[in-house]
């Protein structure tokens, strides 16, 4: 069993990196990937040995750097780099996860009272150490029916994540927040990865709105990606089996994961996510086969 999407505390996910390669020692697999947003603070702590020897499994370095393409946020995920190089390369280009989650607050209160929505601005308080504004917007702004009334999918309603990939990063919304200049673009990402010695995934393809997921082959010819992150936690069997197919056609690599974030994304767990992940170790081992064990 394999996990290449986990997020540790270093970036928004409630495990300390012990805690996580405890975990996976437990549940016997045999590599990994962590993989936290915009930052790779957990291989510095992965480099401590007593560390490293909790896990004995193969390690990988990861990387989700949040970026955009046609307007949209989306994430890329970042494989087998060298970490140090890729540090160097991210100064100047990738804000600190704290600078990204005031700076998203403070354009989702510019955007939101421009456009009328209700909210009382003493009620989003949030870390931006460990957190962004998105959940205590979310929990706000549906507390009002004027709002509600406003949402461009009635599914944006049952979890922050719907909302926020239906609403909050979807420029056809009302509740659109568009962070696209403080965010690194989608050809810059792709190149610092490149240059630190990584390949490049597209995570999650089916997690975004229709305006990525009906262009995804657009996607694939315009920019010098790697491959796509196939299995997925919240993926049905049709998604996957179209994705993969999608790698094949165009001779893309395939990754998988659950998106472990603790207890910030409850019921997902490492390696099985919701209870059914199986990421196909044969599939993705045609490229990890070929990236060195992190030590």
């Amino acid at each position: 069993m394999i996990d290449l999407h986990i997020h540790s505390n270093c970036s928004d996910g409630s495990s300390t990196v012990c805690e996580i390669l405890e975990e996976a020692n437990r549940q016997s697999l045999s590599l990994l990937s962590l993989t936290d947003h915009n930052v790779v603070d957990a291989y510095d702590i992965l480099k401590e040995q007593k560390v490293r020897k909790l896990f004995s499994g193969k390690i990988i370095t990861g990387i989700e750097v949040t970026t955009s393409v046609d307007g949209e946020i989306v994430e890329l995920l970042g494989y087998g780099y060298d970490y140090k190089k890729l540090k160097e390369l991210m100064i100047g280009e990738i804000l600190t996860y704290k600078d990204y989650k005031l700076k998203e607050c403070q354009l989702a209160f510019e955007a939101y009272e421009e456009r009328g929505i209700v909210f009382d601005k003493s009620n989003i308080i949030f870390d931006p150490e460990v957190e962004g504004c998105r959940g205590a917007f979310f929990k706000e702004l549906l507390k009002y029916p004027e709002n509600r009334k406003r949402l461009l999918n009635e599914k944006s309603e049952e979890s922050l994540t719907k909302f926020t990939r239906l609403e909050f990063y979807n420029p056809k919304s009302d509740f659109y927040v568009d962070q696209t200049k403080i965010y690194i673009t989608f050809e810059k990402t792709i190149e610092i990865i490149h240059k630190a010695g990584g390949l490049v995934f597209l995570a999650h393809p089916y997690m975004y709105s229709e305006n990525i997921t009906s262009n995804m082959q657009s996607i694939i010819d315009r920019f010098d990606i790697d491959g796509l992150e196939c299995y997925y936690s919240e993926f049905t069997e049709e998604q996957t089996e179209a994705l993969l197919k999608l790698c094949d056609q165009n001779n893309l690599l395939v990754s998988g994961g659950s998106d472990f974030h603790g207890t910030k994304r409850k019921g997902v767990h490492i390696g099985t996510g919701y209870g059914k992940l199986m990421v196909d170790e044969n599939r993705c081992n045609k490229w990890t086969a070929k990236i060195e064990n992190f030590r």
